[in-house]
């Protein structure tokens, strides 16, 4: 159990590393895509990327609100034909900018409805890779509550349901700000109980994964985003 005096440092780092990532995503989206290439010092265990890309069964990349997310499309496009998942934003020219930024690396943008699911789908079955980010707040008939960090929070079960219909590979990867501004991607094997056909066995292995890559780099965290909302 933290202190409430290591409680207030993380607070204020949080806040930091927060305010960071407000003023690397401008850059990631708006200057060439060198910069943010150039900007990842090193890569650790890539060999699980690369083997999983050859089993040609697909991969599923777990993308929390960790480090800075919004580098991974650059650094995956290079090596992969990725398919993502967006929320398209209400506000037509912000959304327009944000779709932009993000599939100029060459990565293909699918709103997060079900023809966007299907693509999906049919790119994992084709050996494809796909980016998911596994911590988003689900809508009412896409989510169940699951244990995070002690607390039940409304978890999304699309990771669990497109890996057990696809059979895909499961790694997570997390783009860590280092103390200098650069970046180090990390890449873990996911757990295989991910697939399980129990939804909320699932859902709380991945919720698990996701804490144990939270607890490396803790005052990294979103913890601003709404992640504990409760629904009624």
């Amino acid at each position: 159990m933290a202190t409430s005096r290591e409680l207030r440092y993380l607070e204020r780092q949080s806040l930091r590393h927060t305010l960071a990532f407000g003023l690397e995503a401008g850059s990631v989206w708006c200057k060439p895509l060198q910069y943010g290439i150039r900007s990842i010092r090193r890569v650790v265990n890539q060999q699980l990327l690369e083997r999983a890309m050859q089993s040609d069964k697909g991969v599923i990349v777990l993308l929390p609100h960790l480090g800075n997310w919004e580098m991974a499309n650059q650094f995956l496009a290079p090596l992969a034909k990725v398919v993502a998942l967006y929320k398209p934003h209400q506000n037509p020219l912000l959304n327009d900018i944000i779709l932009n930024a993000r599939s100029r690396s060459g990565v293909t943008m699918m709103p997060t409805n079900r023809r966007g699911v299907a693509a999906i789908n049919r790119h994992l079955k084709a050996g494809g890779v796909t980016v998911i980010l596994p911590d988003q707040v689900p809508d009412s008939t896409g989510g169940l509550e699951a244990p995070f960090f002690e607390q039940p929070t409304a978890s999304p079960t699309l990771v669990a349901k497109l890996a057990r219909n696809s059979g895909a590979q499961l790694l997570s990867l997390v783009c860590a700000r280092l103390s200098d501004g650069t970046f180090e991607v990390i890449i873990n094997q996911a757990p295989a109980g991910i697939a399980a056909d129990n939804l909320l066995e699932a859902v709380t292995t991945m919720n698990r994964h996701i804490e144990q890559l939270i607890l490396r780099f803790p005052s990294q965290y979103q913890w601003s985003y709404k992640r504990f909302k409760r629904r009624s």
